[in-house]
């Protein structure tokens, strides 16, 4: 990410940032399951939306100009707004075979050519991939190179698969493709320099990547990158900037920049910036659903919320993908699936008082879900035009994803700057339409 055309200093920039973030505080600062708990929709205000059809596909909210709400939204959002080229599509002469799908051969085949290109600019002959998975972009970049390849994964069970896969369909590449067991830190340095002296005696020059660089891992490769001598690039694809550690309610690896720490301690950021932030710079805002799926779906979500809240429970998902959502064409389906097999209940204190609760008396607690005609009359109670608040709420994270994701990426840019790394840049890499992570961060160290 960049610095927008309409600020001349970096402070400027965060400055207005923090104004835009600030008025509209409440598409920002809370979990959209809780959207209803917090009475977040009753911030939108349109004079006669009843007559609004927001799920037409032209709608737009420029088309709401005449309205000083949102001309002023849509005005700010230009201002702050870095806009990028068309993505230049790359091929690579090596077929990937695995079974992926269509989004992670994209991935692995486009990002594989970038590392191969950067590579050969600056001289390098070694990839460290950190975060390495199943290995899919360290054997293809092999294959299309012959370059020595170190993938670092801290998931057991995905280094193991990797090893597996190695031995049965790469075993050409074991003495170039070497498969570590680490989770990968900013104090990893020496660690990773011996694991390249002991398998790539006499490597060169070396660039970083990643393809999820989830949470902390893309600051820690760049930190990394920083400290290694051997190391002259770096591209990484960062992701999951929601799972960035805290320690009290501010980001361990956030800001990094002196140009934002400033401006982040006088505006008192942490009141600002927290977990809902971060998911939203994450947020694809590219979706094969329509609007009006994702109404019904956040809707949902946030009737099970608000009746868990509204009796002193927790909602807990009893697996990842806890409601088919696609296969609900009603909130009778949608709830049938959640009380079933979907979510559970938990209540936030004991129900039994000081007396000691029993395995069965625990598991029955648990298991008592929802009040299935309470649920009915949650949804019934709210009108039509609620649910064209949600669809606005849902439209203007959409619009604000890209500032809140550049508000994050450019302070990590200026920080490398600061550190006296001249050639460093984010670029998009994917199509959104093929894959909502299309930001990758590029640097390397100038030559003596």
């Amino acid at each position: 990410m960049s610095l927008p055309k309409a600020f001349a200093t970096p402070e400027d920039y965060f400055e207005a940032c923090f104004d835009f973030f600030t008025k509209y505080k409440f598409v920002l600062d809370g979990p959209n399951t809780d959207i209803l708990i917090n009475k977040t929709l009753n911030n939108i205000d349109i004079p006669d939306l009843e007559c609004l059809d927001v799920y037409d596909e032209k709608f737009t909210l420029n088309g709401l100009k005449d309205i000083e709400y949102f001309k002023d939204f849509c005005t700010a959002l230009e201002r702050l707004s870095v806009l990028y080229g068309d993505v230049e599509e790359r091929t690579n002469n090596i077929e990937l075979e695995a079974p992926v799908g269509p989004k992670k051969k994209y991935e692995v085949i486009t990002l594989a050519k970038e590392v191969e290109d950067i590579c050969y600019i600056y001289g390098c002959d070694t990839v460290i991939d950190v975060g390495s998975g199943l290995g899919y972009l360290d054997q293809m970049f092999y294959e299309a190179t012959g370059y020595n390849v170190l993938g670092l994964e801290c998931n057991l069970s995905h280094y193991a698969r990797a090893v597996d896969r190695q031995m049965k369909y790469h075993e050409s590449s074991l003495e170039n493709v070497v498969y570590i067991h680490h989770r990968v830190t900013k104090n990893s340095g020496e660690d990773i320099s011996q694991y390249l002296r002991d398998y790539f005696r006499n490597h060169g020059a070396v660039c970083i990547t990643g393809l999820h660089s989830c949470g902390d891992l893309a600051v820690e490769g760049m930190s990394l990158f920083l400290k290694m001598e051997d190391v002259r690039t770096l591209i990484l694809m960062p992701c999951c900037y929601h799972k960035m550690e805290r320690q009290g309610n501010r980001f361990v690896n956030f800001p990094l920049s002196s140009a934002l720490k400033e401006v982040f301690d006088r505006r008192n950021g942490e009141e600002l910036i927290g977990v809902p932030f971060m998911r939203l710079a994450a947020h694809p805002t590219q979706n094969d659903r329509s609007l009006e799926q994702m109404v019904f779906s956040l809707m949902s979500r946030a009737v099970l919320q608000l009746y868990a809240f509204t009796h002193k429970c927790t909602v807990s998902r009893n697996r990842r993908k806890a409601v088919k959502v696609r296969k609900c064409d009603t909130f009778e389906e949608y709830i049938t699936q959640a009380a079933t097999t979907g979510f559970t209940l938990i209540p936030n204190t004991p129900i039994y008082g000081s007396i000691p609760v029993s395995a069965e008396d625990e598991q029955h607690e648990r298991i008592n879900n929802f009040d299935l005609d309470k649920l009915r009359h949650i949804w019934r109670s709210y009108p039509e035009v609620h649910f064209k608040k949600a669809a606005i709420y849902i439209v203007m994270q959409n619009y604000m994803q890209p500032v809140v994701e550049n508000f994050l990426l450019y302070d990590r840019l200026l920080y490398l700057k600061e550190m006296g790394v001249d050639v460093c840049e984010h670029k998009k890499f994917f199509n959104e339409g093929q894959s909502p992570r299309c930001i990758a961060l590029t640097a390397a160290k100038e030559t003596k």
